[in-house]
């Protein structure tokens, strides 16, 4: 009696090996679409954090100016218009002499750290009220983001 060979069968097929290359690269393209997405989202939350503290730091200025400067209400209030005057502030020192940092004018580029714009609009509501309108801008993937705080000012009569 002839025995037959025995035939390996311990092997994988074409097929088999087509199906885990195929399962093992959308696995390997939906990891890296999940970290890229993560740090995007990232990457706006450090810029939007960032535009906030540029946008409270110029806030505390304004109500230090009012308060204990000589430049006070009354000189925000003679800055101000009716229907609103812009001012830059692209400097990240922003110092004590608000007449020598106020000058009228749109921001032209997003100089602030080399990548924010921050820009701060008075409105004279009435004679005893300001507002203000601080917005701190930053790009990402060719999106212009804003970040927005407004608050008034008022004179107390100090």
């Amino acid at each position: 009696m002839i025995k037959s060979p025995v035939l390996n069968n311990h092997g994988f097929s074409l097929i088999e090996v087509l199906v885990f290359v195929s399962v093992f690269t959308v696995a390997i393209v939906a990891l890296v679409a999940s970290v890229s997405y993560s740090a995007l989202s990232l990457n706006d939350a450090r810029h939007r954090l960032m535009s906030s503290r540029y946008n409270e730091e110029l806030a505390e200025w304004l109500k230090f100016q009012r308060e204990y400067r000589l430049f006070g209400y009354s000189g925000l209030l003679a800055k101000s218009t009716p229907t609103g005057t812009t001012y830059c502030f692209n400097n990240s020192n922003i110092g004590l002499d608000a007449n020598a940092i106020m000058t009228s004018g749109e921001c032209t580029g997003f100089d602030l750290d080399d990548f924010y714009k921050r820009e701060l609009t008075l409105t004279s509501a009435t004679d005893e009220q300001i507002n203000v309108q601080i917005v701190t801008s930053y790009r990402l993937l060719n999106q212009t983001k804003l970040v927005t705080i407004e608050l008034s000012l008022y004179d107390y009569g100090l």
